[in-house]
């Protein structure tokens, strides 16, 4: 249930921009007090963010001002934009949450124990899941992937495996799919869940992204593979100097990316899909538990400190 308009009043007075840094207006470096959030989407010229110990989801406006929150149940995380919904796992409760993206109004609860979730064909969602409810669920694995039709809320094919790594990745009519364990990336048609092809990786990958002509996959303690999607052909390895990436967002020129520092700070780095260069970079006192990116910044989750990171592009 959405929260009251004067409680909504009181989160805003509460919750805004809480420092600003350089610049003048929405183009500041800012931060948004949220408790733990783990997990963000790109929504509008803001976002989305599941905060996982609050078990209530907010979405910020570009100018630091939290518009809603919706309480949704305990441990949400990795919420997704399809259509004019938003989608957040609750691991808690083994359900999936459509929430009204502009309202924040709770449209349905899916049963299913999901970790996370891209959007897929046809306003269809693309989940990691579990055959069966676990008492403690791993935010960063599933044992199979799910197609589910969000006009009927069925599902339209689970292909199962050992160990999937997430996050998954949709472009194109192809479901990306990493396996750690294997060492593997798995590519399946998603009309149907059948395989297209199985790529051996030199190493373990952590993250997958695609975006316009690159395909990437960061692997753990190795480099950035850019692949050419449709040929699955490796053609550029970009060393990353530190920790493993935690999280991707591709677009059309490039893919944006976070990596782990310290317990206290973490990198953002872009990388060109032209060069395969690092093309823009910088340090951020805050870990990552999540990524987006809109047209004029970035944002993250600080999981650690309670907060919401809104950083200008570097």
């Amino acid at each position: 249930m959405l929260v009251g308009a004067a409680a909504a009043v009181a989160a805003l007075a509460a919750a805004l921009i809480a420092e600003r840094t350089g610049g003048k207006g929405d183009r500041a470096d800012a931060h948004v007090a949220v408790p733990g959030p783990h997990g963000l989407a790109a929504l509008g010229s803001g976002v989305a963010a599941a905060l996982f110990d609050a078990g209530a989801v907010v979405r910020v406006g570009t100018n630091g001002r939290i518009l809603y929150r919706v309480p949704v149940g305990p441990h949400p995380t990795n919420p997704v934009v399809q259509g004019a919904a938003l989608w957040v796992p609750v691991v808690g409760a083994h359900r999936l949450v459509e929430i009204r993206a502009s309202s924040g109004t709770v449209e349905r609860r899916l049963h299913g124990t999901y970790a996370a979730a891209v959007a897929g064909p046809h306003g269809s969602l693309l989940l990691s899941t579990w055959p069966d409810a676990p008492a403690e669920p791993d935010l960063w694995r599933g044992h199979s992937v799910t197609r589910l039709e969000t006009s009927t809320g069925r599902v339209a094919w689970r292909r199962s495996f050992q160990g999937i790594v997430l996050p998954l990745a949709y472009a194109a009519g192809r479901v990306w799919v990493p396996d750690f364990a294997g060492s593997t990336i798995r590519i399946l048609r998603a009309a149907d869940g059948s395989t297209i092809s199985e790529v051996r990786l030199p190493g373990r990958p952590v993250a997958v992204a695609v975006g316009g002509s690159c395909a990437w996959i960061a692997l753990a303690d190795g480099p950035l593979l850019q692949l050419e999607p449709t040929t699955l052909r490796i053609r550029g390895r970009t060393p990353l100097h530190g920790d493993n990436v935690d999280y991707m967002v591709a677009r059309d020129n490039g893919v944006w990316l976070t990596r782990y520092s310290s317990p206290t700070a973490a990198v953002v780095e872009h990388v060109s899909c032209a060069s395969g260069l690092v093309d823009g970079s910088r340090s951020v006192a805050g870990a990552s538990q999540g990524l987006a990116v809109d047209s004029n910044h970035l944002w993250l989750a600080d999981y650690g400190k309670g907060r919401i990171l809104r950083l200008a592009k570097p």
